[in-house]
């Protein structure tokens, strides 16, 4: 019974003895891989040469740019329910009347920044204006034509005609300056002029000849109703002759008034008034000269419709 047990524990310990000495050969082999098998190298391929002029040469093609990837939706913010803003309660009526006021007044404070604006930039382009800018932006100048009866208002000679041309010059649409030429046919009267060396007899029916030419300051009044209103006096250099008469040339009082309309924006018609106050102290006939015991009145008063174009 011993000799049984000893045989079979001897065969247990030489089972475990064999079994630790073929284990580390079995891990070996586990652990090692299979050498792989040698492979031939594929041939290189050589880069492909862009024919000669190929826009390839200039400008080789760049890599393809990468895209950022689309950030995905965030699920917790897509599920977030839509925010709905709350309804304001309507405006009441003392709302709505301070509301307006309140866009009146800001209404009212720009028309007023802007005509302020408006007020400062045309006192800064009149400040920056000479004298003589301003002089010609409030000058007028009138030239016309005027024709109509000459007064006699002396014992030299009746009532005629005459005709002539005007220009006037208005500054300030107040102050000016007024040119007349005028000439006419006044007919005679019988009289008897005492001179030396002897008296001169005019008889009736005969007519004098007169030229004018009048020089005037004007002083132009208010415009009223439409009618534009002047004044003035100056001189005029006047002679009267006729016949065998011939009056020496004399420097003359002149007074002068003037009313005319706008028929147009550019052209007036008006009445032209000019009396003259000239006097004669010689009288000239057949080539020989007398001279009068007493100056020889010759006031002649000229009442005349005139047109006239303001030119500016």
């Amino acid at each position: 019974m011993i000799a049984v047990m000893q045989s079979r524990l001897l065969t247990i310990l030489t089972c475990i003895v064999l079994g630790m000495s073929a284990a580390p050969g079995m891990a070996q082999e586990k652990a090692t891989p299979a050498a792989p098998v040698p492979q031939p190298a594929p041939a290189a391929e050589k880069p492909a040469v862009p024919a000669s002029g190929s826009d390839t040469t200039v400008n080789p093609p760049k890599p393809a740019e990468a895209k950022p990837p689309i950030a995905p939706a965030n699920p917790i913010e897509t599920a977030k329910p839509p925010v709905i803003p709350e309804a304001k309660p309507p405006l009441t009526e003392e709302e709505l009347r301070a509301q307006k006021e309140a866009e009146i007044k800001a209404q009212k404070e720009r028309e007023a920044a802007a005509e302020k604006a408006r007020a400062d930039e045309a006192r800064r382009i009149e400040e920056a204006k000479t004298f003589f800018d301003k002089l010609m932006e409030n000058s007028k100048i009138y030239t016309g034509l005027n024709g109509g009866l000459g007064l006699g208002l002396n014992s030299t000679h009746k009532t005629g005609y005459g005709f002539g041309m005007t220009l006037d010059y208005l500054a300030y649409k107040q102050y000016g300056f007024h040119f007349g030429a005028e000439t006419g046919i006044l007919p005679t009267k019988t009289q008897s002029l005492s001179a030396t060396p002897s008296p001169i007899s005019v008889v009736e029916g005969g007519t004098f000849g007169y030229l004018g030419l009048n020089f005037a300051a004007v002083y132009a009044l208010p415009v009223f109703a439409g009618f534009e209103s002047a004044i003035g006096a100056g001189i005029s250099v006047y002679q009267l002759r006729g016949g065998t008469y011939d009056f020496n040339q004399t420097v003359a009082p002149l007074v002068y008034a003037s009313l005319y309309y706008n028929l147009l924006s550019h052209l007036q018609l008006g009445i032209l008034t000019s009396l003259v106050i000239p006097a004669a102290s010689k009288v000239t006939s057949a080539s020989s000269e007398y001279k009068l015991d007493s100056s020889l009145t010759q006031t002649a008063l000229g009442l005349h419709l005139s047109v006239r174009y303001a030119w500016f």
